[in-house]
């Protein structure tokens, strides 16, 4: 959410993924008794993309505005002329 690079569902899927296999593979390896599980996995996907859904793309946005691309200003929407801005002028 925090990183502009990293926004995005399929990003955040992929990360999270990754993240959740390295943690099980970890403690597979690590804690005695304690297995892989894939149902560990597919759950704190699903939880991480269900937040991300519901919070993440607005706190993303609060952090990060949007840019402006280029095209945006070529229009000239939003800009007002030297009479409009001062108020001089007829009208």
């Amino acid at each position: 959410m925090l990183e502009p690079r990293a926004r995005g569902l399929l990003r955040v899927g992929t990360a999270t993924t990754l993240v959740m296999l390295l943690v099980e593979l970890v403690q597979g390896a690590l804690i005695t008794g304690r297995a892989f599980d894939i149902d560990d996995v597919i759950l704190n996907c699903a939880g991480a993309l269900i937040g991300y859904l519901l919070l993440g793309r607005w706190l993303g946005r609060a952090v990060h505005p949007r840019r402006r691309h280029w095209w945006h200003r070529l229009g000239g929407k939003g800009t007002a002329g030297p009479a409009k801005a001062s108020g001089i002028g007829p009208g």
